[in-house]
């Protein structure tokens, strides 16, 4: 998934801030008898560059060469050991030219961009250290470094988590393992105030609250220059030279309230600071916690465009969440379900059954809990599938304490496994019924694929009530949902951690709504985690007993509820409230990008993991690396240009350990194969091509191996090199039969070709 547009209210740089109010464009058409000196070098300075899309523009020093003077520039071209390639805004540059025949639509044209990017003189574009130090707080120097283990990076979504070797002595208190982002949020703002506690000058410590149009400045009563003891003439106690409250009402309510009754300071002690504020003051503190304002015109035009419920919500839809000890709390949802089964039970003859996929313990918060534990509970019959032995043991002996019969089922489900390994638990349930069974509820909740494995799950049952795990960060209309990947998914559970945060797994809450609508369900009401969904065939009951009107109008029943988002919550309401939802498609992009670099996000962003400015394109697990570590904003912390132990960039060919042979000597061949989705493929060598030993060596291996498995002799005879996209050349269209040059290697996993060319003619 990861993480690069940015979003309007983004901080830029001042090296971006042309690109960011001007975003680059693509290379202009040339006309078909322009032509270009490939060999000479030209300077120039650069217009603009994106950062986060990869490319800009150089204005040319000498003029009338180029239409325009201005030259397109893309990030490979730059040379650079930066961990990600970019220029910045008026830097002097050196740059050859070069054309190439680009996809325009359905039909190639003629594009002008640079090549060989260096500072005048030819010196490496290496400015990221530079610009880091000016923009991030290092835990430690810059430059040190720490050792650890890449738990697992996987290139598909782009993100990974790393842990930290023992032994490091750190004044911050950074975690073993760095942990993730997560919030309740109000996504109405105007639904409660909202608050931010920020750090200032002198140990100050201020806390902002906003309540719509007004915000009100409180500052602690404690700093470094101003403390309780020191201001409030204690009984001998010396008053040092240094400021206090300025105003009587402020020393009193700080002498009051910082301190408790033994005279011992109360740091979370704040007294009101708005008064005071200059204009100029108050407006830094705007800009910290602005007013977030919603078009009411352009919501309920979207609303009305996309809404698939029309009654509005009672009052029973909304989440919400309460305060404990200063602290919100979402409410315990293992209490949902039990009220719905006594409606049931009173107006129509149930099944007493549930399947609860991906039980746990069974403790609360889960959604079966009480239900089960209660006398409503006795005669039920289900499922308890839980795909991990421990916490399905320890669900196996709270269950047996309950009238309920709970079954334990020792299993992982996925979308492509699920009907099949289900059957033989359901079939028994309703041995006189058959597919679709009446199933009573059915509980979802496996962090991951969940919506699809519901889905297949309405080939065997049809539950009256469905409680689905929803990612609640992707808001109404947009639809999302993690897909199953047969090859690359099955390591994702590999992984699974319970307590580690994963942003891209689940579904939406639209995505649920489309997928179930046709199987004849509604949205009754939303937890902090979940969404309830009821069949239409007790839709009446549910109606009568509640007081409602289905089907519910689901953006006005996220709009009032309180929500556990893994995202930051300004970014998911600016989604929500998007005059259009073509508008946040970028938006989406951009905020996800900025959670790992602004929020100090435990995932290892594509831009922190040093891959020598390419795209690594394999999974990594258990990977001895050197990082550094940062803070961010929120004083979360985040790997930092992550490396082998060296510093060697983490790329395919290191961690594979390549080894170029035979000199640098090319050799020529036919491209035999090629996997156009998956990147790579196969070269079969022109007949009379004298390779090094150790490379003919493992082509005679592989050659082997082949035949053994080869349903066509003649076939397993063939000895090919296998080549990947990042090997070839920029001007290669890889197509089968194309005539190529190429030079070798040899890796853990055999003879490769690499710097994959054309033949000079046949681009």
């Amino acid at each position: 998934m990861t993480l690069g547009v940015q979003k309007t209210i983004q901080k830029t740089s001042a090296g971006d801030a042309k690109a960011a109010a001007t975003p680059a464009s693509a290379p202009s058409v040339l006309p078909d008898d322009f032509t270009v000196d490939k060999d000479a070098r030209y300077t120039g300075s650069v217009i603009d560059f994106n950062k986060w899309r990869g490319f800009g523009h150089i204005t040319m020093d000498e003029k009338g060469v180029v239409p325009g003077d201005k030259v397109f520039v893309h990030w490979k071209n730059i040379q650079t050991d930066d961990r990600f390639p970019r220029l910045q805004q008026g830097l002097q540059v050196e740059f050859g030219l070069m054309i190439t025949n680009d996809w325009k639509g359905w039909s190639r044209v003629r594009c002008l961009k640079a090549k060989t990017v260096t500072l005048p003189g030819g010196g490496l574009v290496n400015i990221q250290d530079a610009m880091d130090a000016e923009s991030m707080q290092f835990v430690g120097a810059q430059n040190f470094r720490y050792t650890g283990t890449v738990k697992f990076f996987d290139q598909f979504r782009g993100f990974g988590w790393v842990s930290i070797d023992d032994g490091f002595a750190m004044e911050d208190p950074v975690p073993k393992e760095i942990k993730g982002y997560a919030e309740y949020v109000d996504l109405d703002p105007a639904l409660r105030p909202r608050e931010l506690h920020i750090e200032g000058f002198d140990g100050d410590s201020y806390r902002l609250s906003r309540n719509g149009a007004r915000l009100e400045v409180y500052i602690s009563c404690w700093s470094d220059s101003r403390r309780p003891q020191w201001c409030c003439n204690w009984p001998g106690t010396p008053v040092p030279p240094r400021r206090c409250w300025i105003i009587a009402d402020m020393a009193a309510h700080c002498c009051k309230a910082g301190v408790s009754a033994d005279r011992e300071i109360l740091y979370n002690a704040y007294t009101r600071n708005t008064p005071l504020l200059s204009p100029a003051e108050l407006s830094i503190f705007e800009q910290l916690l602005p007013e977030e304002k919603v078009n009411e015109a352009n919501f309920n035009a979207s609303r009305s465009r996309w809404a698939l419920g029309w009654h509005p919500p009672d009052v029973l839809c909304p989440s919400d969440s309460i305060e404990m000890n200063g602290e919100r709390a979402m409410l315990d949802g293992s209490a949902v379900l039990w009220p719905l089964a006594v409606i049931l039970r009173g107006n129509m003859q149930i099944t007493r059954t549930f399947v609860n996929i991906g039980a746990g313990t069974c403790l609360p918060p889960d959604p079966l809990y009480q239900l089960l534990a209660s006398s409503e509970g006795h005669g039920f019959l289900g499922l308890a599938v839980e795909g991990d032995a421990t916490r399905l043991k320890s669900c196996e002996l709270e269950m047996a304490s309950t009238s309920a019969t709970v079954v334990p089922v020792h299993l992982s489900l996925n979308p492509v496994n699920a009907v099949h390994r289900l059957l033989p638990f359901l079939g028994p349930m309703f041995p006189e019924a058959l597919p679709p069974w009446p199933l009573d509820f059915l509980v979802v909740d496996i962090d991951g694929v969940d919506c699809l494995v519901a889905e297949e799950l309405m080939q065997l049952v049809r539950p009256k009530v469905m409680q689905l795990e929803i990612a609640f960060h992707v808001p109404p209309p947009f639809r999302y949902s993690m897909h199953w990947d047969s090859e690359k998914s099955p390591h994702w559970n590999d992984d699974y951690d319970i307590d580690r945060l994963n942003p891209a797994a689940g579904c939406s809450l639209s995505y649920a709504l489309h997928k179930f609508k046709p199987f004849g369900y509604h949205l009754l009401r939303l937890t902090p985690l979940d969404a309830i969904f009821v069949h239409e065939s007790v839709a009446p009951i549910m109606e009568s007993g509640l007081g409602i009107k289905l089907p519910q109008d689901e953006f006005l029943c996220y709009r009032s509820s309180t929500l556990w988002v893994q995202l930051p919550g300004k970014y998911v309401r600016e989604w929500f409230y998007a005059p259009h939802p073509a508008v946040a498609f970028s938006q989406i992009w951009s905020n996800i990008s900025l959670v790992n670099q602004e929020m100090g996000r435990d995932d290892v962003d594509l831009v922190e993991l040093n891959t020598g400015g390419k795209s690594l394109r394999m999974r990594i697990d258990k990977l001895a690396i050197e990082f550094g570590i940062i803070k961010g904003k929120n004083g979360e912390f985040m790997a930092y240009n992550v490396t082998l132990p060296g510093g060697t960039p983490i790329t395919q060919e290191a961690i594979e350990h390549r080894q170029e042979e035979g000199a640098g000597q090319r050799y020529s061949g036919v491209i035999q194969w090629w996997h156009r989705w998956q990147g790579w493929g196969h070269i079969l060598p022109d007949p009379g091509c004298t390779f090094p030993a150790a490379v003919q060596q493992k082509l005679d291996e592989t050659a082997s191996q082949a035949a053994a498995k080869a349903k066509s002799e003649e076939k397993g005879k063939e000895k090919l090199l296998y080549f990947r996209k990042d090997d070839c050349e920029w001007n290669l269209r890889t197509e089968i039969g194309k005539k190529v040059t190429f030079a070798v290697y040899l890796d853990d996993k055999g003879a490769g070709a690499k710097d994959v060319a054309p033949v000079e003619g046949q681009e």
